[in-house]
């Protein structure tokens, strides 16, 4: 049986780094009147709306956070893939996966993330495309996982997530699955080897040698 693929998306199959931070800075000047440089927002991308405002934000309140969360959903809704596409090598990979079930576990809503990968045109390389709804715990809670083996039909032990951040490989462990860490999205690579994932890819196509090896 070929191991089922499970995909982060932000970090890992796009680079949606400028849309994002826009988005952010967008709500953040907006709402509280100040911006931040992009560097501090990166580490926050696969977090939770709620932390990223709460931990970017000079003053930050619920109030004033509930009202970032809001007005970026709005602005990055309308702008999301102005300056967003996959990394290389990501459609040219997927469309090699034949015989492997592939799905995409990301912190965003179902809704934007199907809508995202639409406008980038990977959509269709997907089986299933499972965002964090209200009834999910994100990452690394491994809940969004074990939804997605449930409607693929798969045991946790049969996957394999795929991702750029200590989220993505924490939530792998905790649901059973294998872990791939790729080094060239948004989190710390040295922090991903430290983890220990099952492997580690430098570059998008170098999946298909990890899945060869362990066929």
């Amino acid at each position: 049986m070929k191991l089922t693929l499970l995909f982060d998306l932000d970090g890992t199959l796009i680079d949606s780094r400028y849309d994002i931070a826009g988005a952010i800075n967008f709500a953040m000047q907006h709402q509280a009147g100040h911006e931040v440089p992009i560097r501090r927002i990166l580490p926050y991308i696969g977090s939770t709306l709620e932390a990223t405002f709460e931990g970017l934000l000079s003053e930050p309140t619920p109030e004033l956070i509930g009202l970032c969360i809001e007005t970026y959903k709005h602005h990055y809704y309308e702008h999301c893939t102005e300056n967003t596409s996959p990394f290389p090598g990501v459609a040219a990979t997927l469309a090699r996966l034949d015989g492997h079930l592939r799905g995409v576990v990301t912190t965003k809503r179902t809704f934007m993330a199907k809508r995202v990968l639409r406008e980038v045109g990977l959509a269709h390389q997907f089986d299933l495309i499972l965002g964090t709804e209200e009834d999910i715990d994100p990452k690394p809670d491994p809940a969004v996982i074990f939804r997605a083996c449930k409607m693929l039909g798969i045991e946790p032990v049969n996957a394999a997530v795929v991702g750029d951040t200590l989220h993505d490989m924490r939530a792998a462990k905790a649901a059973g699955c294998r872990s791939i860490a790729v080094t060239y999205g948004f989190g710390d690579p040295r922090e991903l080897i430290a983890f220990g994932p099952d492997a580690v890819i430098d570059s998008f196509d170098q999946l298909l040698r990890v899945l060869a090896e362990t066929a």
